[in-house]
């Protein structure tokens, strides 16, 4: 068969569009969709400091402390993160400005600030209130006090506000999630804790996601 020359250059251009198609990068997230990243500690841990009020080992060896410091009430934890199939995505930063103390029988309550950058997509940024609640509380004060370490299980999502419902706020972000908005909830499975601060967890991080088009 003979092709015109009309003929074949509109199917030379349509082979083109389909191949920059089949090329062109897509986004695994929809316009609104749940969206779950996941932290399992301590494998994902790279580096985590604090003023020494935090039960938890400062890590790696020599890292540089918040003792002693204008900001001793701060913790700072990076992390790789993984998709919620548990494949490592991207890194993630914690930052956590605790109060310098609770009210007598009160629940303690901080600003906690999240950063989540999917690598070749783009960077979440969240803002929640948090408190550990009852049982992690009192986890994290015995071993804190009495250098009591823990094991078992214990699920519960650490996320007060400021959002109604116990829930925190997507910020916003670059790249793919340019434009995003929405909700979280921080929800931390501990498993050990021990008295010199080795903590074994699984923290995710559950977005309702919504995403400008």
């Amino acid at each position: 068969m003979v092709l015109s020359a009309t003929t074949l250059a509109r199917r030379i251009a349509l082979a083109g569009v389909l191949a920059m198609s089949a090329c062109a990068p897509s986004s695994d997230y929809g316009p609104t969709s749940q969206v779950s990243f996941v932290i399992e500690a301590p494998a994902d841990f790279i580096a985590l400091t604090h003023g020494g009020g935090a039960p938890l080992r400062q890590a790696p060896p020599g890292i540089a402390t918040l003792a002693d410091t204008p900001i001793p009430n701060a913790l700072a934890l990076t992390a790789r993160v993984r998709d919620g199939a548990g494949r490592i995505v991207g890194l993630a930063t914690e930052l956590e400005d605790f109060p310098p103390a609770s009210s007598p029988g009160g629940e303690a309550v901080w600003d906690t600030y999240w950063t989540v950058m999917v690598v070749g997509k783009g960077t979440l940024f969240l803002h929640q209130t948090e408190s550990l609640g009852a049982t992690v509380g009192r986890v994290f004060r015995e071993a804190a006090s009495e250098g009591r370490g823990w094991t078992g299980s214990h699920t519960e999502s650490s996320t007060v506000g400021p959002v109604a419902g116990r829930h925190g706020e997507i910020v916003g972000g670059t790249g793919d999630f340019a434009g995003a908005s929405g909700t979280f909830r921080e929800i931390g499975a501990l498993r050990s804790l021990s008295s010199d601060g080795d903590i074994e967890a699984t923290i995710e991080l559950r977005l309702e996601l919504n995403r400008s088009q």
